[in-house]
């Protein structure tokens, strides 16, 4: 997507701020996750644990919220993806609640917002 951007300063600096939200919630994940083997390893007690997995999950929560904030398709509005080639297609997305949307023309269409960015990423130019 950089690459087919490149000229476009608002749609870069939009694709950025998306990475880096992104990377912020995946590195509240990675803590929070290894708050839970230092639990189940025995290197925490009880309170220390707790303590430490209410404050990581409470950053999580922040990172998530502010991930889903970025991505505001109103209802019946389409969004354009790219396929690795360059080629643009036009999808009409259905609002189901604020974490979940319908994507019209694709097999399996019910996606939590996060689930459909993956998925379409994988298949997109890097």
């Amino acid at each position: 997507m950089i690459r087919f951007f490149k000229d476009d300063s608002e749609t870069l600096e939009a694709i950025v701020m998306a990475l880096e939200t992104f990377e912020s919630y995946h590195q509240a994940i990675y803590q929070l996750e290894i708050t839970r083997m230092l639990n189940g390893h025995g290197a925490l007690d009880g309170s220390d644990y707790r303590e430490q997995f209410l404050s990581r999950d409470a950053t999580r929560t922040r990172n998530h919220d502010a991930l889903l904030a970025q991505v505001n398709i109103p209802d019946g509005d389409q969004i354009r993806v790219f396929d690795s080639d360059g080629n643009s297609r036009d999808l009409t997305c259905r609002y189901i609640d604020d974490y979940h949307l319908e994507v019209a023309a694709i097999s399996s269409n019910l996606y939590h917002i996060t689930e459909f960015a993956s998925a379409w990423n994988a298949t997109a130019a890097p």
